[in-house]
């Protein structure tokens, strides 16, 4: 029996997902209440903390490109969107694809091959690190956002958000840490033989 490749499954799911929570926030746009601080939807919030990595991937190229988040774009979904989604499949993808590579195990036994995945996995890391530091020195579980700090004032929403943000940091830092020192030790028992 062929096992159900996670490489495809994944980014099919959250694809779905992802368009469906976004469509929920399109469509959900107003605050409960009238109110002048920032609002987003929950279902937005959620959305972009189970997708974290491509979320911030996207503002990262919104700051770089002439691209505005006003561009019309298909379906009812702004171009930024769109990128969002792109980057929700390209993410999910790779979550796969390491899970595939976990149950169904590779030799590594390619000196190239090891490079990369330690070049890869202290890149994850790193980014990890990115993610944990900003978290740390600003976020609204801990700080009120009714006094200035930039927070918005679905706190439902921010806490979600904030709770998956901070898992996601942990979960890169730890694992490419741990993948980084399982390939150092399998290469260092290579030489000692």
């Amino acid at each position: 029996m062929r096992r159900i490749k996670l490489a495809w499954l994944l980014p099919l799911a959250q694809l779905v997902l992802a368009i469906l929570l976004l469509s929920w926030a399109r469509h959900y746009p107003h605050p409960p209440v009238k109110m002048d601080s920032p609002w987003t939807p929950t279902a937005e919030r959620l959305v972009e903390g189970i997708n974290l990595p491509a979320t911030r991937i996207v503002e990262i190229a919104l700051d770089v490109s002439p691209w505005t988040t006003d561009v019309p774009g298909i379906g009812g979904f702004y171009f930024v969107d769109w990128m969002f989604i792109c980057g929700v499949a390209g993410l999910w993808y790779l979550v796969g694809k390491k899970l595939d590579n976990y149950q169904i195990p590779k030799p590594n036994t390619k000196r190239g091959r090891l490079v990369r995945t330690a070049v890869w996995d202290v890149l994850l890391a790193v980014y990890g690190l990115y993610l944990l530091i900003p978290l740390l020195l600003h976020n609204v579980v801990f700080t009120n956002p009714k006094n200035g700090t930039g927070g918005d004032a679905n706190f439902v929403g921010s806490f979600l958000y904030q709770s998956l943000w901070f898992t996601w940091s942990l979960l890169l830092i730890s694992f490419t840490t741990w993948e980084f020192v399982r390939v150092v030790r399998s290469q260092a028992a290579r030489v000692v033989d």
